[in-house]
């Protein structure tokens, strides 16, 4: 059996990918933070139980407006938890609305108000502010980045 990643690569083909080079800002970081969620999730792949769910963000510009989503469900903005904006969410830059984003997604992906609160700016920063006009998100995308804001 031959593992396959989403865009149809071997988990051998990932594993001889070379290192990415830590986040520093600028276009590429979502592209690197799914390089890198490719790279854990064939290493996670063999000890992680067959049926496991992941969660999976989405954001599109529509003739009505904004929609975010996770699983298929609007995502809340998470007003209850810190008010960044009145005018809800957002990306493609740094601002407010971005960081109102990164804040839902992260109270919802980790359930860490606190922790939630605290990594919104560099989310913001690193992710949210450098997603294209139509986004998707997997939860090993978020991981990345949490492993990350670790080092």
């Amino acid at each position: 059996m031959t593992l396959t990643v989403s865009d149809g690569q071997t988990a051998a083909e990932i594993a001889a990918r070379p290192p990415i080079p830590p986040l520093t800002g600028g276009q590429n970081n979502v592209r690197n933070i799914r390089h890198m969620s490719d790279q854990a999730s064939v290493a996670a792949s063999a000890a992680e139980p067959s049926g496991a769910t992941m969660k999976t963000y989405e954001g599109k510009r529509t003739i009505d407006g904004l929609v975010v989503t996770v699983d298929g469900k609007r995502l809340d903005e998470r007003y209850d938890v810190k008010q960044f904006t009145k005018y809800g969410f957002e990306w493609t830059y740094e601002g407010e609305s971005p960081q109102q984003l990164a804040l839902a997604i992260l109270c919802d992906y980790v359930g860490d108000q606190e922790r939630a609160i605290r990594l919104s700016t560099p989310f913001m920063k690193s992710v949210v502010a450098n997603l294209d006009n139509d986004w998707t998100l997997r939860g090993d995308d978020i991981d990345a980045f949490l492993n990350s804001a670790r080092a």
